[in-house]
């Protein structure tokens, strides 16, 4: 039987799996400049509103779009800027939902990060599916727990 991983390390791969899954459901496009790169690449990043440190949005697709290196560092770097395009992209009562819900105090366990890699990596699957299939564009992701 494998050794189970460590909390740290058990994290780490369900945010590996939640990154993949954002950026293919938004067809590894930039959401905000509209520049298209093919996977696999580091060119189209997982951007969150809200910072990773909140875990009660850290694996939630509506507090995450895909952002464009550049674009992610600029709306990083101004976050008045990115609240400001969020709204207007989302729609401010996407933003004010995923605002409410990052407040929650939220603890997990290392099954509970295993769990979280394994919903996104099935996500992915779906996802890499459907573009086999033609389709195109943004696709919405199922959210863990």
């Amino acid at each position: 039987m494998a050794k189970q991983p460590t909390k740290s390390r058990a994290k780490q791969r369900a945010d590996l799996a939640f990154s993949w899954a954002v950026r293919e459901s938004h067809d590894w496009t930039c959401a905000r400049c509209g520049i298209q790169e093919m996977p696999p690449t580091k060119k189209i990043q997982c951007s969150h509103v809200f910072g990773r440190r909140h875990l009660a949005t850290r694996w939630c697709s509506e507090n995450c779009v895909a952002h464009c290196a550049a674009c992610h560092h600029y709306l990083g770097s101004n976050p008045l800027v990115f609240a400001a395009w969020f709204g207007e992209f989302a729609g401010d009562a996407r933003a004010e939902i995923i605002r409410v819900k990052h407040l929650a105090i939220t603890h997990f366990t290392v099954d509970d990060y295993l769990d979280c890699e394994a919903h996104y990596k099935a996500e992915l699957e779906r996802l890499q599916k459907l573009r086999a299939q033609g389709t195109r564009g943004y696709i919405p992701l199922e959210n863990w727990a």
